[in-house]
């Protein structure tokens, strides 16, 4: 059986495939389809992406798995290629640059500071080299994380000397990073693309959850996920996100405590989506449902939130 649900797209709409099944003839067969076909109630999408029963979509998984071992050989080197040509060096030495200029500036805002100088060019300056790092290292790390992507397939090629007979869950997650419904078709994207999925929980506006795939970058040295402002903007139209987010700016300013939680200049339930502002747009079903979350998933106890909430208002 298929775990792994978050790898299979429907082409129509870009949402997810999910498990579920039918009554056939007194059996319940299991079958894959497009969650907006399954809300289709809930929600105004009217998909049109076909039902693929498990065991073709087992079988179709195979057939990739056996056309990657008989032709990886071969393919694989020009595509290591292209990918090397596509990714580049490291951005080791403007990295090195930016370290090197970030103290000098910070010496002349303090010289300025000292002397009640206006120092916000400088202050401009720091925030942008901050930028320009934080960028250069996200870049570096998905450029890290493609070539093992690619190291592990090429990996799985050279040692797999017999093609696969049956479905393998533990294959799947090892090779494939994305699966794609089409009217007539299957596409099998393996592990060597730019970009990562991230699943998020979005509360609509009637308390309702459901889950949205987004293009997300990953830094191993800080374990923290990236995504851009329009993956966000996406989520915001969907729903209140629950997944506690900052803004990068925010985020490199440092941290400060309160109440002996470590936050990053705003309070973890508004990192969280949540807020006590009636013009914010949050139902009163959102709010509980957000505060609900936090409280069942240990994140905050019921004191830590009232806590919150007395200073907040």
């Amino acid at each position: 059986m298929v775990r792994h649900t978050y790898i299979v797209y429907c082409s129509h709409c870009g949402d997810i495939y999910q498990r579920t099944q039918w009554l056939l003839k007194g059996e319940h067969v299991p079958v894959w389809r497009c969650v907006s076909r399954l809300l289709k109630r809930k929600n105004t999408i009217n998909c049109p992406s076909r039902t693929v029963y498990e065991k073709d979509l087992h079988a179709a998984v195979v057939k990739a798995i056996n056309k990657l071992i008989r032709e990886g050989g071969s393919i694989l080197p020009h595509f290591r290629e292209n990918v090397e040509k596509a990714l580049g060096e490291t951005s080791s030495e403007e990295i090195m640059r930016i370290d090197a200029e970030m103290p000098e500036v910070q010496k002349e805002i303090l010289k300025k500071a000292n002397k009640r100088e206006d120092c916000s060019d400088l202050e401009k300056r720091v925030d942008e080299l901050r930028d320009e790092k934080q960028k250069l290292l996200l870049e570096d790390t998905t450029k890290e994380s493609v070539r093992k992507q690619l190291e592990t397939v090429e990996a799985f090629v050279k040692e797999q000397k017999e093609e696969i007979t049956e479905f393998d869950e533990a294959l799947v997650r090892k090779l494939i990073s994305k699966i794609t419904i089409h009217d007539d078709k299957m596409v099998f994207e393996f592990k060597s693309g730019m970009e990562i999925d991230a699943v998020v929980d979005v509360i609509g506006r009637h308390g309702n959850i459901r889950q949205v795939t987004i293009a997300a970058g990953y830094c191993g040295n800080c374990n923290i996920f990236f995504i851009m402002e329009s993956a966000y903007d996406k989520l915001k139209m969907m729903g209140v996100p629950i997944c506690r987010m900052t803004e990068e700016k925010v985020y490199l300013k440092g941290s400060t405590f309160m109440n002996g939680m470590k936050l990053a200049q705003e309070s973890i339930l508004m990192q969280y989506g949540y807020n006590v502002n009636q013009t914010e747009g949050l139902s009163s079903t959102q709010r509980k449902k957000i505060l609900a979350v936090l409280i069942d998933n240990k994140i905050l106890t019921k004191a830590d939130i009232m806590s919150y909430l007395d200073t907040v208002i």
